[in-house]
């Protein structure tokens, strides 16, 4: 493999009851600790409302 850089397209799904400012943090937070502190580009939040 060559030194340059390599471009990964990173998956995470979390399922959550809340939507809380709270919970979204604790969320993201864990998400960034599990990936090593990742460099992001940019990244897209999408939910759907319970019914």
């Amino acid at each position: 493999m060559s030194s340059a850089l390599v471009n990964r397209v990173l998956t995470q799904c979390a399922l959550m009851s809340r939507k809380t400012e709270a919970d979204y943090v604790a969320v993201l937070t864990a998400i960034k600790e599990k990936l090593n502190n990742p460099v992001v580009d940019n990244f897209v939040l999408d939910f759907k409302q319970g019914k």
